[in-house]
């Protein structure tokens, strides 16, 4: 499974591609920005992490295959998100 995950503020995200929420932690720093703020920073970190997840899954399986999955390539996020995805998966 093709994960990724984002971080700021005290709220930490794990998506994979599509934006499936598969993990969401909220410090009690992070509850003291407010109703807002907070929803706010969630959102934007699960469209940060999204993007991560769906290049991830683009340069893992063939286009067609995401495309039946109904997941889309967002190209702007996706720019963003490129220096996230190793060259090599060798260490």
């Amino acid at each position: 499974m093709t994960t990724a995950q984002a971080s700021r503020a005290g709220v930490e995200v794990e998506v994979g591609p599509g934006g499936r929420l598969h993990r969401l932690g909220i410090t009690p720093k992070a509850m003291r920005l407010g109703g807002e703020a907070l929803a706010t920073l969630v959102l934007d970190l699960v469209r940060t992490a999204t993007a991560q997840a769906n290049q991830r899954a683009r340069l893992a399986w063939p286009a067609d295959d995401l495309g039946a999955l109904g997941l889309r390539y967002d190209l702007v996020p996706a720019d963003a998100a490129e220096h996230t995805t190793p060259d090599t998966w060798m260490r």
